[in-house]
């Protein structure tokens, strides 16, 4: 069947892409409209040529044909893209051409002697046909009225009888009234069960308690909460945790004292285990081991406290995931700390790269650094598989 105007025929030029799936997000009057026609149908309206159409037409220019006995729903020879199912019973004089036209013809709806069902079918009929002619305020006016009928329907049923509650087919509802029980019943049942579903209570947020230094402190940060306790650490804690406050100074090339071990035959300045000693060389000085007059007999004067060779690992905080953490070998020993004759509080003097690396100032001389405290673990003598994040130690269990 040909369009009637230009509105129309670009209207169901949409329906028609929609149909053939090329339209991907139609509004919902193109939507509702391409769920109640065919393909072809829809098609052939866009189809029409706007030569000689009217930019929009009135109902009156546009006189609906009757659709006869025996004709299909989609046929050409009538108008009536929607209709009843039962023509005899179609209550005449109803239109859309305005708004004010659409709540008269809602109100002669209402004024009929048909069933409520029947009304609620006429409704809908002239709603689609509204919005096929792109009037959507006439459409919403026939909306309102049917919902205002299906809060009916629901009130009807409430007065039916067991017995015939009991014979609606939910699979196959016959007309508006059983459709609206239905889903009633469907809506009720949900209800219904979710009533004797156990409902899951929110679990509360379990306490992750963990080792950790505040203000070079020693004691345990509650991870959930963030609230930090200070109490000492049992030994066995504090070999499994690791780190603990040391105080650190620094030192370059220059500063060490020339020894019979700094230097080779290529004349080039060397750490105590042999490592040329430049500007760029990474790596940690200790404490010797032994005091002066104490050293036993066939030892080494500067054997290490620690080893040569042992990582060790600094940081200016032990605690969050900001933490510079720095790893430096010990290369060499000193006159200093507890066995020494000079800063004896030191434990350890970095090499001046390892106090770039570790303050992140890649321009800080050892004179800059001064003496400062850090936290410090050795690696090598840890126990347990030790934090449960890159910077904080081991869960309290």
């Amino acid at each position: 069947m040909p369009a009637v105007s230009k509105s129309q025929q670009r209207f169901m030029g949409m329906v028609c892409a929609t149909k053939k799936g090329k339209m991907s997000a139609p509004s919902p009057e193109v939507a509702k409209a391409a769920a109640g026609m065919s393909e072809k149908d829809a098609c052939d309206f866009a189809r029409t040529k706007h030569k000689g159409l009217p930019k929009k037409v009135t109902e009156e220019s546009n006189p609906r044909i009757p659709r006869k006995k025996g004709q299909p729903a989609n046929s050409k020879k009538h108008s009536d893209l929607y209709t009843d199912e039962n023509p005899k019973g179609t209550i005449h004089g109803l239109g859309f051409k305005d708004v004010a036209t659409a709540k008269a013809s809602v109100a002669k709806i209402k004024k009929s002697s048909r069933s409520h069902a029947h009304k609620i079918q006429a409704a809908i009929a002239m709603e689609q046909r509204a919005r096929v002619m792109g009037k959507t305020s006439e459409a919403a006016v026939f909306r309102k009225y049917i919902n205002s009928m299906k809060k009916k329907t629901e009130k009807m049923n409430e007065g039916w009888s067991d017995k015939y509650k009991k014979s609606i087919d939910c699979d196959n509802p016959k007309g508006f009234s059983q459709r609206a029980h239905c889903q009633g019943k469907k809506k009720n049942l949900k209800e219904f069960m979710g009533f004797f579903k156990k409902k899951k209570s929110p679990t509360p947020p379990k306490d992750v308690k963990v080792l950790a230094y505040k203000n070079y402190k020693p004691g345990v940060l509650n991870k959930t909460t963030g609230e930090f306790t200070q109490r000492d650490h049992t030994p066995d804690e504090a070999s499994r945790y690791g780190w603990k406050p040391v105080k650190t100074s620094s030192y370059g090339p220059g500063d060490t004292t020339s020894q019979a071990y700094n230097t080779g035959k290529d004349n080039v300045q060397r750490t105590a285990d042999g490592t040329p000693f430049t500007g760029s060389t990474r790596g940690v000085a200790v404490p010797y081991k032994y005091k002066e007059g104490e050293v036993p007999k066939g030892t080494w004067a500067g054997t290490p406290s620690i080893k040569f060779g042992t990582n060790v690992q600094f940081t200016q905080k032990p605690m969050g995931t900001d933490t510079r953490v720095t790893n430096a070998k010990v290369r060499d020993t000193g006159n200093f700390g507890a066995a020494g004759e000079v800063n004896r509080s030191t434990s350890f003097d970095l090499m001046r790269q390892t106090a770039r690396d570790v303050t992140g100032n890649p321009n800080l001389t050892p004179t800059q650094y001064g003496k400062r405290t850090l936290y410090s673990r050795i690696q090598d003598r840890r126990k347990s598989a030790g934090p449960t994040s890159k910077h904080q130690g081991p869960v309290i269990k």
